[in-house]
Protein backbone atom coordinates (compact mmCIF):
# COMPACT_ATOMS: atom_id res chain seq x y z
CA UNK A 1 0.00 0.00 0.00
CA UNK A 2 2.82 2.34 0.95
CA UNK A 3 4.63 1.65 -2.33
CA UNK A 4 1.51 2.54 -4.33
CA UNK A 5 1.31 5.93 -2.56
CA UNK A 6 4.97 6.69 -3.36
CA UNK A 7 4.51 5.72 -7.01
CA UNK A 8 1.47 7.96 -7.26
CA UNK A 9 3.38 10.95 -5.76
CA UNK A 10 6.24 10.49 -8.25
CA UNK A 11 3.80 10.26 -11.16
CA UNK A 12 2.02 13.43 -9.99
CA UNK A 13 5.35 15.30 -9.76
CA UNK A 14 6.33 14.26 -13.30
CA UNK A 15 2.93 15.33 -14.62
CA UNK A 16 3.28 18.72 -12.85
CA UNK A 17 6.72 19.37 -14.37
CA UNK A 18 5.48 18.35 -17.79
CA UNK A 19 2.53 20.67 -17.57
CA UNK A 20 4.77 23.55 -16.45
CA UNK A 21 7.16 23.02 -19.37
CA UNK A 22 4.27 22.79 -21.81
CA UNK A 23 2.77 25.96 -20.42
CA UNK A 24 6.11 27.76 -20.67
CA UNK A 25 6.58 26.65 -24.28
CA UNK A 26 3.09 27.82 -25.08
CA UNK A 27 3.64 31.21 -23.50
CA UNK A 28 6.99 31.75 -25.26
CA UNK A 29 6.07 30.45 -28.70
CA UNK A 30 2.41 31.37 -28.94
CA UNK A 31 1.84 34.28 -26.58
CA UNK A 32 5.56 35.53 -26.77
CA UNK A 33 5.19 38.17 -24.01
CA UNK A 34 7.59 41.09 -23.44
CA UNK A 35 10.42 40.83 -20.95
CA UNK A 36 13.88 42.12 -19.97
CA UNK A 37 17.33 40.64 -19.62
CA UNK A 38 20.71 41.84 -18.33
CA UNK A 39 23.95 40.97 -20.15
CA UNK A 40 26.77 41.31 -17.65
CA UNK A 41 30.36 42.52 -18.13
CA UNK A 42 30.28 43.31 -21.84
CA UNK A 43 33.75 44.48 -22.99
CA UNK A 44 33.90 47.95 -24.58
CA UNK A 45 35.82 47.69 -27.85
CA UNK A 46 37.48 50.73 -29.43
CA UNK A 47 37.06 51.61 -33.10
CA UNK A 48 38.87 54.32 -35.08
CA UNK A 49 42.20 54.04 -33.21
CA UNK A 50 44.08 53.98 -36.55
CA UNK A 51 42.60 57.35 -37.55
CA UNK A 52 43.49 58.65 -34.09
CA UNK A 53 47.09 57.43 -34.42
CA UNK A 54 47.45 59.23 -37.78
CA UNK A 55 46.90 62.48 -35.87
CA UNK A 56 49.52 61.59 -33.22
CA UNK A 57 46.89 60.74 -30.60
CA UNK A 58 45.81 57.68 -28.63
CA UNK A 59 43.22 56.68 -26.04
CA UNK A 60 44.86 56.31 -22.63
CA UNK A 61 41.75 55.55 -20.57
CA UNK A 62 37.96 55.27 -20.68
CA UNK A 63 35.63 55.76 -17.73
CA UNK A 64 34.45 52.11 -17.98
CA UNK A 65 35.83 49.18 -19.95
CA UNK A 66 32.98 46.81 -19.00
CA UNK A 67 29.23 47.51 -18.93
CA UNK A 68 26.13 45.59 -17.82
CA UNK A 69 23.63 45.97 -20.71
CA UNK A 70 19.88 45.94 -19.95
CA UNK A 71 17.70 44.97 -22.94
CA UNK A 72 13.88 44.88 -23.30
CA UNK A 73 12.07 42.80 -25.92
CA UNK A 74 10.03 39.70 -26.60
CA UNK A 75 10.99 36.63 -24.59
CA UNK A 76 11.66 34.53 -27.66
CA UNK A 77 14.09 37.15 -28.99
CA UNK A 78 15.79 37.77 -25.65
CA UNK A 79 16.58 34.08 -25.38
CA UNK A 80 18.91 34.43 -28.37
CA UNK A 81 21.10 37.01 -26.60
CA UNK A 82 24.19 36.32 -24.49
CA UNK A 83 27.32 38.18 -23.39
CA UNK A 84 29.21 36.26 -26.10
CA UNK A 85 27.19 37.43 -29.12
CA UNK A 86 26.40 41.05 -28.16
CA UNK A 87 29.13 43.67 -28.63
CA UNK A 88 29.69 47.27 -27.54
CA UNK A 89 31.79 49.56 -29.77
CA UNK A 90 33.17 53.02 -29.00
CA UNK A 91 34.17 54.98 -32.11
CA UNK A 92 36.98 57.49 -31.44
CA UNK A 93 37.79 58.36 -35.06
CA UNK A 94 36.08 61.78 -34.81
CA UNK A 95 38.42 63.06 -32.06
CA UNK A 96 40.97 65.59 -33.35
CA UNK A 97 42.87 66.77 -30.24
CA UNK A 98 43.90 65.62 -26.78
CA UNK A 99 41.56 65.94 -23.82
CA UNK A 100 38.53 64.25 -22.28
CA UNK A 101 35.68 63.50 -24.65
CA UNK A 102 32.10 62.20 -23.98
CA UNK A 103 31.11 59.43 -26.41
CA UNK A 104 28.31 56.87 -26.59
CA UNK A 105 28.77 53.15 -27.24
CA UNK A 106 27.14 51.48 -30.22
CA UNK A 107 25.38 48.17 -29.52
CA UNK A 108 25.67 45.34 -32.06
CA UNK A 109 23.33 42.33 -31.74
CA UNK A 110 23.79 38.95 -33.48
CA UNK A 111 22.76 38.68 -37.16
CA UNK A 112 19.78 36.41 -36.38
CA UNK A 113 18.22 39.07 -34.15
CA UNK A 114 16.46 42.17 -35.45
CA UNK A 115 17.60 45.21 -33.49
CA UNK A 116 14.18 46.79 -34.16
CA UNK A 117 12.63 44.23 -31.82
CA UNK A 118 14.91 45.18 -28.93
CA UNK A 119 15.28 48.26 -26.76
CA UNK A 120 18.30 49.17 -24.65
CA UNK A 121 16.96 50.18 -21.25
CA UNK A 122 20.13 51.82 -19.81
CA UNK A 123 21.31 54.20 -22.54
CA UNK A 124 22.88 56.52 -19.98
CA UNK A 125 25.30 53.78 -18.94
CA UNK A 126 26.58 53.62 -22.51
CA UNK A 127 27.75 57.25 -22.44
CA UNK A 128 31.44 57.15 -21.47
CA UNK A 129 34.29 59.60 -20.96
CA UNK A 130 37.38 58.99 -23.10
CA UNK A 131 40.83 60.43 -22.30
CA UNK A 132 43.02 61.11 -25.34
CA UNK A 133 46.69 62.13 -25.17
CA UNK A 134 49.44 63.04 -27.60
CA UNK A 135 51.74 60.26 -28.78
CA UNK A 136 55.48 60.55 -29.48
CA UNK A 137 58.39 58.21 -30.20
CA UNK A 138 61.48 58.10 -27.99
CA UNK A 139 64.82 56.38 -28.60
CA UNK A 140 65.69 54.45 -25.43
CA UNK A 141 69.13 52.88 -24.71
CA UNK A 142 69.25 49.13 -24.06
CA UNK A 143 71.33 47.93 -21.10
CA UNK A 144 72.21 44.36 -20.22
CA UNK A 145 72.44 43.16 -16.62
CA UNK A 146 73.29 39.93 -14.82
CA UNK A 147 71.35 39.03 -11.67
CA UNK A 148 72.66 35.49 -11.12
CA UNK A 149 75.53 33.94 -9.16
CA UNK A 150 78.82 32.75 -10.63
CA UNK A 151 80.95 29.88 -9.37
CA UNK A 152 83.71 30.99 -6.97
CA UNK A 153 86.72 32.16 -9.00
CA UNK A 154 84.60 33.11 -12.02
CA UNK A 155 83.34 36.56 -12.95
CA UNK A 156 81.10 38.17 -15.52
CA UNK A 157 82.54 40.78 -17.87
CA UNK A 158 80.98 43.57 -19.88
CA UNK A 159 77.53 42.48 -21.00
CA UNK A 160 76.78 42.99 -24.69
CA UNK A 161 73.30 43.40 -26.17
CA UNK A 162 72.58 43.00 -29.87
CA UNK A 163 70.21 45.96 -29.69
CA UNK A 164 71.84 49.20 -28.57
CA UNK A 165 68.58 51.12 -28.45
CA UNK A 166 64.87 50.62 -29.04
CA UNK A 167 62.10 52.94 -30.22
CA UNK A 168 59.22 53.35 -27.77
CA UNK A 169 55.95 54.97 -28.85
CA UNK A 170 53.28 56.14 -26.45
CA UNK A 171 51.89 59.03 -24.37
CA UNK A 172 54.44 61.77 -23.67
CA UNK A 173 53.93 61.71 -19.90
CA UNK A 174 54.79 57.99 -19.78
CA UNK A 175 57.74 58.32 -22.18
CA UNK A 176 59.23 60.95 -19.84
CA UNK A 177 59.42 58.32 -17.07
CA UNK A 178 61.61 55.93 -19.14
CA UNK A 179 65.38 55.96 -18.58
CA UNK A 180 66.40 52.76 -20.37
CA UNK A 181 65.30 49.29 -21.49
CA UNK A 182 66.78 46.48 -19.42
CA UNK A 183 67.74 43.04 -20.73
CA UNK A 184 68.30 41.03 -17.56
CA UNK A 185 69.95 37.61 -17.51
CA UNK A 186 70.01 35.31 -14.47
CA UNK A 187 71.55 31.99 -13.53
CA UNK A 188 72.93 29.92 -10.65
CA UNK A 189 76.48 28.53 -10.36
CA UNK A 190 77.43 30.09 -13.70
CA UNK A 191 80.90 29.22 -15.05
CA UNK A 192 80.40 29.53 -18.84
CA UNK A 193 79.56 32.44 -21.11
CA UNK A 194 75.80 32.93 -21.50
CA UNK A 195 74.14 33.71 -24.82
CA UNK A 196 70.36 34.00 -24.82
CA UNK A 197 67.35 35.97 -26.06
CA UNK A 198 65.86 38.20 -23.35
CA UNK A 199 62.64 40.23 -23.16
CA UNK A 200 63.08 43.98 -22.62
CA UNK A 201 61.76 45.77 -19.54
CA UNK A 202 61.34 49.55 -19.42
CA UNK A 203 62.77 51.14 -16.29
CA UNK A 204 62.95 54.63 -14.80
CA UNK A 205 66.18 56.27 -13.62
CA UNK A 206 65.67 54.79 -10.12
CA UNK A 207 65.17 51.27 -11.50
CA UNK A 208 61.39 51.28 -11.04
CA UNK A 209 59.47 49.46 -13.82
CA UNK A 210 57.44 51.71 -16.12
CA UNK A 211 53.89 50.60 -16.95
CA UNK A 212 54.09 49.60 -20.62
CA UNK A 213 50.41 48.80 -21.30
CA UNK A 214 50.02 51.93 -23.44
CA UNK A 215 53.47 51.70 -25.04
CA UNK A 216 54.65 50.10 -28.26
CA UNK A 217 58.26 48.93 -28.69
CA UNK A 218 59.96 48.56 -32.06
CA UNK A 219 61.57 45.38 -30.63
CA UNK A 220 60.42 43.49 -27.56
CA UNK A 221 63.54 41.35 -27.01
CA UNK A 222 67.25 41.25 -27.78
CA UNK A 223 70.12 38.77 -27.88
CA UNK A 224 72.40 39.11 -24.84
CA UNK A 225 75.95 37.85 -24.31
CA UNK A 226 77.28 37.60 -20.75
CA UNK A 227 81.01 36.70 -20.85
CA UNK A 228 82.12 34.49 -17.96
CA UNK A 229 85.80 33.69 -17.31
CA UNK A 230 87.94 32.24 -14.53
CA UNK A 231 89.85 35.14 -12.96
CA UNK A 232 92.32 35.80 -10.15
CA UNK A 233 92.62 38.97 -8.09
CA UNK A 234 96.12 40.48 -7.87
CA UNK A 235 96.80 43.10 -5.15
CA UNK A 236 98.31 46.44 -6.20
CA UNK A 237 101.14 48.24 -4.42
CA UNK A 238 103.34 51.33 -4.71
CA UNK A 239 106.84 52.21 -3.45
CA UNK A 240 107.62 55.38 -1.49
CA UNK A 241 110.69 57.57 -2.09
CA UNK A 242 111.45 59.63 1.01
CA UNK A 243 112.30 63.34 1.00
CA UNK A 244 114.33 65.45 3.44
CA UNK A 245 111.12 66.54 5.16
CA UNK A 246 109.02 63.36 5.00
CA UNK A 247 109.91 59.76 5.68
CA UNK A 248 107.85 56.73 4.77
CA UNK A 249 106.79 56.39 8.42
CA UNK A 250 105.25 59.88 8.25
CA UNK A 251 102.67 58.93 5.63
CA UNK A 252 99.97 56.36 5.03
CA UNK A 253 98.13 55.57 1.82
CA UNK A 254 95.27 53.61 0.31
CA UNK A 255 94.63 52.44 -3.24
CA UNK A 256 91.33 52.44 -5.09
CA UNK A 257 91.03 49.94 -6.61
CA UNK A 258 93.44 48.00 -4.45
CA UNK A 259 93.52 44.99 -6.79
CA UNK A 260 92.91 44.01 -10.39
CA UNK A 261 91.22 40.97 -11.88
CA UNK A 262 93.17 39.03 -14.48
CA UNK A 263 91.96 36.19 -16.69
CA UNK A 264 93.61 32.94 -15.66
CA UNK A 265 94.88 31.08 -18.73
CA UNK A 266 95.82 27.43 -18.37
CA UNK A 267 99.50 27.05 -17.44
CA UNK A 268 100.08 30.82 -17.10
CA UNK A 269 102.05 32.17 -14.12
CA UNK A 270 100.74 35.44 -12.71
CA UNK A 271 102.51 37.73 -10.19
CA UNK A 272 101.37 37.65 -6.58
CA UNK A 273 101.57 41.47 -6.38
CA UNK A 274 101.52 44.11 -9.12
CA UNK A 275 103.85 47.07 -8.42
CA UNK A 276 102.67 50.30 -10.06
CA UNK A 277 105.83 52.35 -9.44
CA UNK A 278 107.20 54.92 -6.99
CA UNK A 279 105.65 57.98 -5.32
CA UNK A 280 108.27 60.70 -4.63
CA UNK A 281 107.60 62.60 -1.39
CA UNK A 282 109.65 65.58 -2.57
CA UNK A 283 107.23 68.48 -2.89
CA UNK A 284 104.54 66.67 -0.85
CA UNK A 285 103.48 68.65 2.22
CA UNK A 286 99.87 67.68 2.78
CA UNK A 287 97.32 65.02 1.89
CA UNK A 288 97.65 64.35 -1.85
CA UNK A 289 95.95 62.25 -4.52
CA UNK A 290 97.96 60.44 -7.20
CA UNK A 291 96.76 58.59 -10.30
CA UNK A 292 98.97 55.61 -11.13
CA UNK A 293 98.53 53.90 -14.54
CA UNK A 294 97.91 50.14 -14.37
CA UNK A 295 100.16 48.10 -16.65
CA UNK A 296 99.74 44.32 -16.65
CA UNK A 297 102.62 41.91 -17.34
CA UNK A 298 103.03 41.09 -21.02
CA UNK A 299 100.65 38.37 -22.15
CA UNK A 300 98.14 38.98 -19.31
CA UNK A 301 94.55 39.92 -20.00
CA UNK A 302 92.66 42.13 -17.57
CA UNK A 303 89.03 41.59 -16.63
CA UNK A 304 87.12 44.90 -16.47
CA UNK A 305 90.53 46.52 -16.06
CA UNK A 306 90.54 50.24 -15.09
CA UNK A 307 93.09 52.59 -16.67
CA UNK A 308 94.58 53.69 -13.36
CA UNK A 309 94.35 53.36 -9.60
CA UNK A 310 93.94 56.33 -7.27
CA UNK A 311 96.44 56.58 -4.42
CA UNK A 312 95.18 58.66 -1.48
CA UNK A 313 98.32 59.72 0.42
CA UNK A 314 97.82 60.99 3.98
CA UNK A 315 100.54 62.90 5.83
CA UNK A 316 100.08 61.63 9.38
CA UNK A 317 102.28 63.76 11.65
CA UNK A 318 102.59 66.89 9.54
CA UNK A 319 100.09 69.43 8.27
CA UNK A 320 99.82 72.89 6.73
CA UNK A 321 97.74 75.96 7.46
CA UNK A 322 97.60 79.64 6.61
CA UNK A 323 99.19 81.96 9.16
CA UNK A 324 98.98 85.75 9.50
CA UNK A 325 102.34 87.57 9.40
CA UNK A 326 102.20 90.60 11.67
CA UNK A 327 105.83 91.79 11.48
CA UNK A 328 106.61 93.11 7.97
CA UNK A 329 109.93 95.00 7.86
CA UNK A 330 110.86 97.49 5.13
CA UNK A 331 114.62 97.41 4.67
CA UNK A 332 117.14 99.46 2.64
CA UNK A 333 114.69 102.22 1.80
CA UNK A 334 116.45 104.66 -0.61
CA UNK A 335 116.92 108.20 0.65
CA UNK A 336 114.42 110.69 -0.66
CA UNK A 337 111.57 108.14 -0.94
CA UNK A 338 108.49 107.94 1.19
CA UNK A 339 106.98 104.41 1.46
CA UNK A 340 103.30 103.79 2.15
CA UNK A 341 102.25 100.21 2.80
CA UNK A 342 99.08 99.35 0.86
CA UNK A 343 98.95 95.65 1.83
CA UNK A 344 97.38 95.59 5.28
CA UNK A 345 97.83 91.89 6.06
CA UNK A 346 99.94 89.08 4.74
CA UNK A 347 98.99 85.41 4.99
CA UNK A 348 101.48 82.63 4.25
CA UNK A 349 101.37 78.86 4.29
CA UNK A 350 103.08 77.28 7.27
CA UNK A 351 104.06 73.61 7.29
CA UNK A 352 105.53 71.28 9.89
CA UNK A 353 104.72 68.93 12.70
CA UNK A 354 101.04 69.25 13.49
CA UNK A 355 101.43 70.05 17.18
CA UNK A 356 104.02 72.81 16.65
CA UNK A 357 102.05 74.23 13.70
CA UNK A 358 98.87 74.35 15.77
CA UNK A 359 100.67 76.32 18.49
CA UNK A 360 102.31 78.70 15.99
CA UNK A 361 101.34 82.35 16.48
CA UNK A 362 101.54 85.23 14.04
CA UNK A 363 104.20 87.08 16.06
CA UNK A 364 106.55 84.11 15.56
CA UNK A 365 106.75 84.92 11.85
CA UNK A 366 108.60 87.80 10.33
CA UNK A 367 108.87 89.20 6.82
CA UNK A 368 111.22 91.63 5.14
CA UNK A 369 111.02 93.67 1.95
CA UNK A 370 114.32 94.70 0.33
CA UNK A 371 113.82 98.16 -1.23
CA UNK A 372 117.47 98.85 -2.10
CA UNK A 373 116.71 98.99 -5.83
CA UNK A 374 113.27 100.60 -5.55
CA UNK A 375 112.43 103.77 -7.44
CA UNK A 376 109.57 106.19 -7.20
CA UNK A 377 106.81 105.59 -9.72
CA UNK A 378 103.17 106.61 -10.08
CA UNK A 379 100.65 104.15 -8.68
CA UNK A 380 101.14 101.01 -6.60
CA UNK A 381 104.10 98.63 -6.94
CA UNK A 382 104.45 95.03 -5.72
CA UNK A 383 107.66 93.78 -4.10
CA UNK A 384 108.73 90.24 -3.14
CA UNK A 385 108.74 89.34 0.55
CA UNK A 386 111.07 87.03 2.41
CA UNK A 387 109.24 85.26 5.25
CA UNK A 388 110.80 83.18 8.05
CA UNK A 389 109.87 81.60 11.39
CA UNK A 390 111.39 82.76 14.68
CA UNK A 391 111.31 80.68 17.84
CA UNK A 392 109.38 77.65 16.55
CA UNK A 393 111.26 74.45 15.76
CA UNK A 394 109.83 71.96 13.26
CA UNK A 395 107.87 74.60 11.33
CA UNK A 396 108.73 76.31 8.06
CA UNK A 397 107.13 78.60 5.51
CA UNK A 398 106.05 77.01 2.26
CA UNK A 399 106.90 78.81 -0.96
CA UNK A 400 108.65 82.04 -1.87
CA UNK A 401 105.97 83.67 -3.99
CA UNK A 402 104.68 86.18 -1.44
CA UNK A 403 104.51 89.92 -2.23
CA UNK A 404 103.27 93.17 -0.68
CA UNK A 405 101.87 96.27 -2.35
CA UNK A 406 103.62 99.57 -1.68
CA UNK A 407 103.26 103.15 -2.88
CA UNK A 408 106.59 104.95 -3.34
CA UNK A 409 106.65 108.74 -3.69
CA UNK A 410 109.44 111.34 -3.51
CA UNK A 411 109.66 113.22 -0.22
Amino acid sequence: MENKKKSRRVLNAILAVGLAVALWLYVVNVENPSGATKLRDLEVELQGTRELAEQGLMVTSISQDQIDLKVNGRKKTLMKLSSKNVSLYLDVSSIEEKGEWPLSCRTVFPSNVSSDSLTVANWDDLRLSVTVEEVETKQVPVRGSFSGVTVTGFMTGKIETQLKSVEVTGPVQILDQIDHAQAQVGGESVSDTIETEVDLRLLGSDGTPVDSKLLTLSETSTHVTVPVEEVVSIPLRVDIQESDELKEADVSWSLSPSYVNVVKEEGQELPEVLNLGTIDLNGVYDNTEFHMPIQLPEGSVGWNLPDYTTVDLTVDRYSSRMVLVQDIRLEHVPEGLEVERVTGTLFVWGWGRTRQLTDLKGEQLAASVDLSSAEAAPGIQRFPVTVWVEGADGVEVLGSHYTVALRLTPK
